[in-house]
């Protein structure tokens, strides 16, 4: 029988990351998992004629990404579930993938949409990315309309 003991849910804190994060719980609590929420840090591009450093904004996203998972860490404690969060800074997918293997992460649970352009692109390369590399069960998941 297969043990599912780490379930992993990369967020972007949009609406269907959230809800990738409702399957995860679903899943976990009967098995009394733990959940781990990652929320990556893509580098910032430079662009000249800011007032503000790319170190400066950096900076930000970072604080505002560790106080966003906080709190959806308190949340999720307060409904029982054992939670582990963490904030990295890289390319998505190999970050992910770098988690997964370096935690024992059993499951992932990813959230897709239906986004047009670019975005839709660059998030679809991502989950496939994991999809194909990942090491463990990954399980593309798409908010309803």
């Amino acid at each position: 029988m297969i043990r599912i003991e780490n379930i992993l849910v990369p967020t972007d804190f949009s609406r269907h990351a959230e809800y990738a994060l409702e399957y995860a719980t679903t899943v976990a609590k009967p098995l009394d998992a733990r959940i781990h929420v990652v929320h990556i840090l893509e580098p910032v591009q430079y662009a000249a004629g800011f007032s503000v450093s790319v170190d400066e904004i950096e900076e930000r996203i970072w604080d505002e990404a560790e106080a966003k998972l906080d709190s959806l860490s308190n949340e999720l404690e307060r409904d029982g579930f054992r939670v582990k969060v963490c904030t990295r800074k890289g390319f998505p997918e190999d970050e992910i993938i770098a988690y997964v293997e370096q935690n024992a992460i059993d499951m992932v649970f990813m959230g897709t949409h239906g986004w047009r352009g670019m975005s839709k692109l660059l998030f679809g390369s991502t989950t496939d990315g994991v999809l194909r590399h990942a090491q463990c069960a990954v399980v593309s998941v798409r908010r309803p309309q």
